[in-house]
């Protein structure tokens, strides 16, 4: 999710204006010693840090994409789901974002044809899923929604695309 915190200048990467104050405003509250503390910490950031949680899920939620998500994450059953129950409900509600949210960038264009003709099943074919999808979505996307709160702490990660198994892919929102 780009939250505008940085930016590449000269092949280096760096602080947006946005970054700097995001940066000075924990730095106000925390020590960077607190900062990298509660980044090794394996706890959701709501849990031990919720003034950064909620800075964070601020920005989070003012991507457009991602607050269609969080409304799509909470209609949904709150016992929990699987990664295509809600890849499809946010496509059938929000196609544009949940291309965006969910899909490599290069693949888009076939993905919104699949959606377009209401094949929706087509894209979780494993061969083609495994080629389309983001291959964060399982774990880096997913750990992030937990840290700030979207979902239940405990949701299985799969940080490994070849050892993906829908049936143990849970997503449980987090009320």
């Amino acid at each position: 999710v780009f939250l505008g915190l940085l930016q590449e200048k000269n092949e280096e990467l760096g602080l947006t204006e946005l970054g700097v104050y995001t940066r000075n405003a924990l730095l106000d509250r925390h020590s960077a010693a607190e900062l990298r503390e509660m980044i090794n910490n394996r706890r959701p950031l709501l849990d031990h840090a919720p003034d950064v949680s909620l800075l964070l899920r601020g920005m989070y939620l003012a991507e457009p994409d991602v607050a269609l998500l969080v409304r799509v994450l909470h209609d949904l059953e709150p016992t929990g789901f699987g990664l295509e129950k809600l890849v499809l409900r946010t496509l059938e509600l929000h196609p544009n974002a949940g291309v965006n949210l969910f899909f490599r960038t290069e693949h888009q264009e076939a993905v919104l044809e699949r959606v377009r003709g209401a094949r929706y099943r087509e894209l979780f074919d494993p061969a083609f899923a495994r080629e389309v999808l983001m291959p964060g979505i399982y774990g880096a996307f997913k750990c992030q929604l937990i840290h700030l709160g979207f979902l239940q702490p405990g949701c299985p990660l799969c940080l490994d695309v070849s050892q993906y198994d829908p049936g143990e892919d849970i997503w449980i929102p987090r009320r």
